[in-house]
């Protein structure tokens, strides 16, 4: 266990060689970069004359690279389809030297590929294709196998579920795999979705947004304490970083600590993947020891450094440590 004492700087250094499993639903994030040169004739729409295209890593796949590139070893497990989108996935895991070994290619369903039509840096329009059907037996049966085989071998120090309502984390899969964390003394980290809100009971950090947080308890409440309160009672967690856009995060461990953390002031380009980065610094943190002041004031910089840059983007352990000296007293 680490000191309590240690420093923004120390707990970063900290995150390197750090093994972290990503379970959950892997996208494609693809953006088509152009110009709005007039309006069609034909409707009330913009004609944008495309200038170029990049594909990026989105959900689970993102929170991977997001890890690596803060220092930590990454297995990403989870299912893409035989189909563009998903060679596509294929091909950057490939560049960014991240093991795609327990990825299920399923025949079964799609990739899930969001489109985003972008003018002079602003969205236009955004395209999703996909198919959320529920894993085969079979296919959760692999990908349990696959994560058994990782806490087995691997020294895993902390999994992420990274749910997007997609297909692959069911009631049944969460909890044999809570179960099999705790029994190996493998700290969970959740960035949870409305369907399963109320499945991850036990789990070590719950992140939760506050639209998918009143969402899940069915409560309208905009009291952070209360609806923490009701979080508690409902799920045993032991800490929860509720992320509110603007307003920065707050911070509750089952033991009574908060700790509230406004917003840095920030030029925000585009909030794209700025959760899936809370959710990696926020696991490397809780699996290096980190306090939950240290790990909502880490996460909240790091949220906000993401909605600096156009497009899905990874923070490197460097820049968030640079930033951590300047910024977090």
């Amino acid at each position: 266990m680490h000191s309590p004492n240690m420093t923004y700087s120390e707990i970063i250094d900290a995150f390197k060689g750090k093994k972290v499993v990503v379970l959950g639903d892997v996208m494609l994030d693809r953006y088509i970069y152009g110009n709005a040169t007039r309006i069609s004739p034909e409707a009330p729409v913009p004609i944008i004359l495309k200038e170029h295209q990049e594909d990026k890593l989105g959900g689970a796949a993102n929170v991977a690279i997001n890890c690596k590139t803060l220092g930590a070893e990454v297995f990403l497990v989870g299912r893409i389809g035989l189909d563009q989108p998903g060679k596509c996935v294929e091909s950057i895991l490939h560049e960014t030297n991240l093991e795609t070994k327990f990825l299920l290619k399923s025949k079964h369903v799609k990739t899930t590929c969001k489109t985003r039509v972008m003018a002079s840096n602003q969205q236009v329009i955004r395209l999703d294709d996909e198919q959320i059907d529920d894993l085969l037996k079979d296919e959760q049966r692999a990908i349990f196998q696959s994560i058994e085989w990782l806490i087995e071998n691997q020294s895993i120090d902390v999994l992420i579920f990274e749910d997007y309502d997609k297909g692959v984390l069911n009631k049944s899969l969460i909890e044999k795999v809570i179960d099999l964390c705790q029994k190996n003394k493998v700290k969970t980290c959740v960035d949870p979705k409305k369907k399963h809100f109320l499945d991850y009971a036990k789990v070590d950090l719950f992140k939760p947004n506050l639209k998918e947080m009143k969402e899940g308890l069915n409560d309208d409440s905009n009291q952070v304490e209360h609806l923490i309160a009701k979080l508690f009672d409902r799920l045993n967690v032991k800490t929860v970083l509720l992320t509110r856009s603007r307003d920065g995060v707050y911070c509750a461990s089952n033991n009574g600590k908060t700790h509230s953390v406004k917003a840095h002031l920030r030029d925000i380009s585009d909030v794209s993947g700025a959760g899936d980065t809370v959710v990696a610094v926020a696991a490397l943190s809780l699996s290096s020891g980190a306090s939950i002041q240290q790990i909502a004031e880490l996460s909240n910089l790091a949220g906000g450094l993401a909605c600096e840059r156009l497009g899905v983007w990874a923070i490197d352990g460097q820049t968030l440590k640079n930033h951590a000296i300047l910024d977090l007293k």
